[in-house]
């Protein structure tokens, strides 16, 4: 059995019904009308839990879950590096031989390894 272990709520006004998705960290968004209680929230949440569940598999089994742990693989232009979660670093994250990301920036880590794809710039140091 998969765990949900993130689960962020997205409340719009032009939002007619409720949706689901899942994101490649494993966080289900969900987003809803304002109107529309936690509990009702809660209750679509349970119901899709076996479709949540089929989707973080699928994502399991090609490799493209991303739980920001130390020892994870990461592909980046073509080549395999290693994440180190470590604290010895001012950057919230470097490339050397491995991705090095300071343990204070992992709750925004899929932001920073996503900034890594814009050209101008980043929270990213690279060393060669």
């Amino acid at each position: 059995m998969v765990m949900v272990e993130k689960v962020k709520i997205i409340r719009k006004k032009s939002q007619k019904s409720l949706s689901m998705s899942v994101e490649r960290d494993g966080t289900v968004v969900i987003k809803a009308p304002p109107t529309v209680p936690d509990e009702r929230i809660a209750q679509f949440l349970e119901q899709n839990r076996n479709w949540i569940e089929k989707v973080i598999s699928r994502y399991e089994e090609k490799n493209l879950l991303k739980r920001y742990r130390d020892g994870e693989k990461f592909l980046y232009l073509g080549k395999e590096y290693e994440l180190k979660i470590t604290d010895k670093q001012i950057e919230p994250l470097i490339l050397k031989d491995k991705f090095y990301l300071h343990k204070n920036s992992l709750e925004n880590a899929r932001d920073i390894f996503l900034a890594l794809s814009n050209p101008h710039g980043s929270d990213v140091t690279i060393h060669p």
